[in-house]
């Protein structure tokens, strides 16, 4: 049985109380879990909440490597082979010093952490916007020419499903309107039926060094700069499972990747 509960209802191997997810959704008080798929947004208390969780039930994915995807410097850290450089600045005057020595007219701003695109800025840097915190910036990367190999056009950027190690499928995300392509703020999807060798490559290697976390599911999105060379945007532990995957000719996708997160859970409690 599959329930769904908040992690503020969590007790030791249970939750004080849950919904039923089936014919008929009810609440149901004090159920007993065997393992845990977390979609929790993470938070600034993650080591001492879910690092607690995991030491009485299984939690797909492990915290750290939750963590990892939820924080884009440390991402960029461990990644910065296939990813370009990323900075840090917590005031306006940082921010418009760094913005003189990138190579791009036009500049990234996004906080540290989040998913959905959320305060993902493209700023140009006479339209600087003032900053309150930390924020994370980069350069650019130009997509416009798209996916040559793939023969996509335009702007994009290109998700990858990854299950331990296995890549499920793929898709491409467009921008509705100018250059963040997020489904929650209005992104297409066109699902693909091949994935690039190089892209296939740096899964690999993104993999080599998050095998040690145990069962995993996560998505690593590229952009492709000139159309030929897939630079790592970021990694997130908590992909879509429903909105992109509308289209009928998807659906055969979606099943498998909700079958194959099961198998990951089962592993788990094996």
């Amino acid at each position: 049985n599959v329930v769904l509960g908040l992690e503020k209802n969590y007790t030791p191997g249970s939750f004080s109380e849950v919904i039923t997810l089936g014919k008929e959704n009810k609440k149901v008080k004090n159920q007993k879990v065997d393992v845990i798929l977390d979609r929790c947004w993470n938070s600034k208390t993650w080591k001492k909440s879910k690092l607690k969780i995991q030491e009485t039930t299984p939690l797909l994915n492990n915290p750290i490597l939750n963590n990892i995807c939820w924080d884009k410097f440390k991402t960029t850290d461990l990644f910065q082979k296939f990813m370009i450089p990323s900075y840090i600045v917590s005031t306006n005057q940082e921010l418009q010093d760094l913005a003189k020595k990138l190579p791009t007219n036009k500049i990234v701003i996004k906080p540290n952490t989040g998913i959905m695109g959320r305060g993902v800025q493209i700023r140009s840097k006479e339209n600087l916007p003032r900053i309150r915190t930390k924020k994370l910036v980069q350069r650019f990367i130009d997509t416009s020419q798209g996916i040559k190999e793939l023969d996509i056009k335009g702007t994009h950027d290109f998700r990858v499903l990854v299950l331990s190690g296995k890549i499920l499928h793929a898709y491409v995300r467009k921008p509705k309107e100018g250059l963040v392509a997020n489904i929650a703020l209005g992104g297409s999807v066109q699902h693909v039926e091949k994935v690039p060798q190089k892209v296939k490559n740096i899964i690999k290697k993104i993999d080599d060094k998050l095998k040690k976390y145990g069962p995993r599911v996560y998505s690593a999105d590229f952009l492709f700069e000139n159309g030929t060379n897939p630079i790592l945007s970021e990694l997130e532990s908590t992909p879509v499972i429903d909105s992109a995957y509308k289209a009928d000719s998807s659906k055969n996708k979606q099943r498998a990747f909700i079958g194959g997160i099961i198998d990951e859970l089962i592993k788990l409690i094996k």
